[in-house]
C-alpha cells in the first residue's frame, strides 16, 4: 500500500506560498502516481492557520 501524508498545511498564514506550491505539488503527485499507484493521501494536523477566518476553511475544502 502506498500512502502520501501531509501534515500541518496552515493555509492562511502564507497563502501566496501555498498557492504557488499547489500546481507543482499536483504535478509531482501525478508523476508519483504514474510510477506506482497512490492508494491513499492523508491530510492531518492543522489545515488552516487560524479558525477565525471561515473563508480559509472554504478554500481548503476545495
Amino acid at each position: 500500500m502506498r500512502i502520501i501524508h501531509f501534515s500541518d498545511l496552515h493555509y492562511g498564514k502564507h497563502n501566496d506560498r501555498v498557492e504557488r506550491m499547489l500546481p507543482v505539488l499536483t504535478k509531482e503527485l501525478e508523476a508519483i502516481n504514474d510510477e506506482k499507484k497512490i492508494d491513499l493521501i492523508v491530510l492531518s494536523g492543522d489545515l488552516v492557520w487560524t479558525g477565525e477566518n471561515e473563508k480559509n476553511f472554504e478554500i481548503v475544502k476545495k
